[in-house]
């Protein structure tokens, strides 16, 4: 069995994990279905004209579970903190994408927020939550100084469990009810806020590297491999909009001519197949879904890929390392990916040295937000590629969203710098994009 259905007995206080080792069946069940006997799995039962399905690793444990089902009737008069705690102990434990169990540290965190909103909502009904309570321990949790990032955080939570009392046959709320309490997105006025701002903040901070500082990062001199490393993932980045992990990723035989054919001389397209983790292993990408993306400056990229291929021949020569052999365009010595952490220290080096400095928000001070002079992210060419695509080039959003892996719209209105009135490019990127819907076709 695979990682990826690896489970924790659902039966209240068992926590067991379900694998192969265990004898642990994915069995087929049908409604109604009574005492497991001997087997193992995954069960659907019926209780309160509503379906369940259960994982359980014994017979006993599947007992204790259906019984423990069978006391909780889902009406709308259920209190927020009862439903709030077995939300926790059900769908809580697991992450939203593949339904595998949290990590211990995040379990606890979600206790935490958990514990938070019980105290600030109390057994108020499922149906009756007051948005004006909701907004006030956000503000609560701003005036005690909490980032941003960390209020998010307690609001997703909070939304995630209502949203999953919208769900399923026997609604505790309606979807609507739920829209009208959190909104859509980063939410509408009057609606609970997405990240609770400040009236004198100013969250609309830059993400766009200018075409003068486009040009310092790809003017360093890159005579050692690990510098050589770093301006090649800084220029796939930029003139691709993939990610660090995909950057590292990326093989010389998926970069593409027009033809499709693994060709640096004219490379015209990416093929995104997977990702490197901070662990420095390959793995698939964020989506888990591969990809092919645009290379908007093929001129420069042209010449940067060959230069910096000679480097990489140089070091293989002296190397006979056998990982050469998988072909990755970022490798260390051993010519395996570097790690990303690596790379991202070294770029935040460059930017201090070529003199890339942006007043970014830091921290939050009694309440108002503190702007300090940093390096920019690297993360941040992911939203220049964009921003330049839609911006200057005015190629369609959904041909972007795409090229970067984006499954929404609002994602790509997240990535796009909305602060950049005019943005400009170079005489090369313009007369590179001019075969462009040649291209895309």
């Amino acid at each position: 069995m695979t990682s990826s259905r690896r489970r924790i007995c659902d039966a209240p206080g068992c926590g067991v994990s379900i694998t192969e080792s265990d004898a642990y069946r994915w069995g087929k069940s049908k409604r109604n279905k009574k005492d497991p006997g001997k087997n193992s799995g995954r069960f659907w039962l019926r209780a309160h004209n509503k379906g369940y399905t259960v994982y359980v690793c014994s017979p006993q444990c599947y007992r204790v579970a259906r019984a423990d089902i069978e006391q909780l009737v889902p009406t709308a008069s259920n209190a927020f903190d009862a439903y709030a705690k077995k939300w926790l102990e059900t769908k809580g434990r697991y992450r939203k994408i593949d339904d595998l169990p949290v990590s211990e540290t995040e379990y606890a965190r979600r206790t935490t927020y958990v514990e938070f909103w019980s105290e600030h909502l109390g057994s108020v009904r499922m149906d009756k939550a007051d948005p004006e309570v909701i907004t006030a321990a956000l503000r609560d949790l701003r005036d005690r100084n909490y980032a941003a990032k960390t209020i998010r955080k307690y609001r997703d939570l909070l939304k995630a469990v209502f949203d999953a009392a919208a769900s399923g046959t026997n609604k505790l709320v309606s979807r609507g009810y739920v829209l009208d309490l959190f909104g859509q997105g980063r939410g509408q006025e009057g609606d609970v806020p997405r990240v609770f701002r400040n009236q004198n903040d100013d969250d609309d901070h830059r993400k766009f590297f200018r075409p003068d500082e486009r040009a310092k990062l790809a003017q360093f001199d890159d005579l050692t491999l690990p510098a050589a490393n770093t301006k090649i993932a800084t220029l796939l980045a930029l003139n691709t909009g993939m990610r660090l992990g995909e950057a590292l990723a990326l093989k010389w035989v998926d970069i593409l001519d027009n033809s499709k054919v693994a060709n640096i001389d004219d490379p015209q397209w990416v093929e995104v197949r997977g990702s490197i983790n901070p662990r420095r292993e390959y793995g698939p990408t964020k989506s888990r879904k591969e990809r092919r993306g645009k290379i908007i400056n093929s001129k420069a990229m042209a010449s940067a890929l060959k230069a910096h291929r000679a480097i990489q021949n140089i070091t293989r020569l002296q190397s006979q390392a056998p990982g050469w052999d998988l072909g990755f365009v970022c490798a260390a010595e051993d010519g395996l990916p570097p790690m990303p952490g690596t790379l991202t220290s070294s770029f935040a080096r460059r930017c201090e040295w070529a003199g890339i400095t942006w007043e970014r928000p830091a921290r939050v001070i009694q309440g108002k937000r503190q702007w300090e002079n940093k390096t920019p992210k690297f993360h941040f060419t992911r939203s220049t590629f964009i921003t330049v695509c839609i911006a200057e080039l005015k190629i369609p959003q959904q041909l972007v969203m795409k090229w970067v892996g984006h499954a929404t719209m609002s994602m790509n209105d997240h990535y796009f710098d909305q602060t950049q009135d005019d943005v400009l490019l170079d005489d090369e990127t313009r007369e590179a994009m001019d075969s462009l819907d040649e291209a895309a076709g």
